[in-house]
């Protein structure tokens, strides 16, 4: 595991169901990891300008702003679009995975439901690929 080298990551857990953020609040809390949490995709926008959290974890349905759209709000503003973006939906197959996936900050999708395990290996993953120093943006 990659935690050995985790500096207190930031990840904004963006999920409107309760008991799945519940979940991964605890598993993330247990590996080193700060979580922050929006519960739709407005939320979520204005909290990584506001955050700038490390990663985001954006469900894909969600009220008022869904996570193909808040996804391409975060990648329009300069102030957020080098952040990288784990999908996550127990529907993926019903969005336009085309747009959704266009970002480079934004290729990867955890279906729902997930074992957390593999969403934590994920994280690390990402982590390690998009937040090295070379993969740094100025």
């Amino acid at each position: 595991m990659a935690t050995h080298m985790n500096t207190t990551k930031t990840i904004l857990l963006a999920d409107d169901e309760p008991d799945s953020v519940a979940m991964v609040t605890m598993r993330l809390d247990a590996h080193g990891y700060k979580v922050i949490h929006a519960r739709n995709g407005q939320e979520a926008v204005a909290m990584a300008k506001r955050e700038q959290p490390d990663l985001i974890l954006l469900d894909l349905l969600m009220p008022e702003l869904n996570g193909s759209d808040a996804a391409a709000l975060l990648r329009q503003d300069v102030a957020t679009r080098h952040i990288p973006i784990i999908f996550l939906s127990a529907i993926a197959e019903a969005l336009d995975v085309d747009r959704t996936f266009q970002a480079p900050n934004a290729r990867w999708m955890l279906p729902k439901p997930f074992d957390s395990k593999k969403l934590l290996r994920l994280i690390e993953q990402v982590i390690e690929q998009e937040l090295s120093p070379s993969n740094r943006k100025p």
